[in-house]
């Protein structure tokens, strides 16, 4: 089976991932809400991250792949609508370990539980979601079986998990390879 991590933003960490059993580096672009107006890319998988509500909801509705990271620790930020929207528009839901390894203390747990709360509702709606390291640079890189074993932890099955590094960013892959998501 072939993996896939698709937000490695540092050119030293993509050097890596094939020693530790990715497939190949895919060129990724993260976007601010702000730039959403000029989010497609042809030949970029495009990132997108929200903290409120109304901006996770206006980035699935815009010309991205992936929607990293809708949550934060402190408070709901989504809930079925925003899945359907992602779902209809073809957005996955990015989750990045880095995500949970940056918080801080107590706020860590409360992230967690967002997390298992939003992977609770992409399986109600049907929603993709991609597992990412979200590595900056290359000590931040994390193999496939660290990146399963965290899916696992939010409440993804063993395939399920595997799916998300695998064939879901692959299918992103190729659908910007055949010029789709525009």
């Amino acid at each position: 089976m072939d993996f896939y991590d698709l937000l490695t933003t540092s050119e030293k960490a993509r050097k890596l991932l094939p020693e530790l059993g990715f497939q190949k580096s895919v060129k990724s672009v993260e976007i601010k809400p702000k730039e959403l107006d000029s989010a497609y890319q042809p030949d970029a998988i495009v990132f997108c991250s929200g903290k409120t509500e109304k901006e996770n909801k206006k980035i699935a509705r815009a010309p991205v792949d992936v929607l990293l990271d809708p949550v934060v620790h402190y408070r709901r930020t989504i809930d079925t609508a925003l899945m359907q929207i992602a779902k209809d528009n073809e957005v996955a839901i990015g989750i990045s370990l880095q995500n949970v390894l940056g918080t801080k203390k107590f706020r860590k747990a409360g992230l967690l539980k967002q997390y298992r709360l939003l992977v609770k509702l992409c399986q109600k709606v049907g929603t993709r979601i991609v597992l990412t390291s979200g590595a900056g640079n290359e000590f931040q890189v994390r193999s496939p079986e660290q990146l399963i074993a965290f899916g696992k932890t939010l409440g993804l099955t063993r395939d399920q998990a595997k799916w998300s590094l695998s064939k879901i960013p692959k299918a992103l892959i190729e659908r910007k390879e055949l010029g789709g998501l525009k």
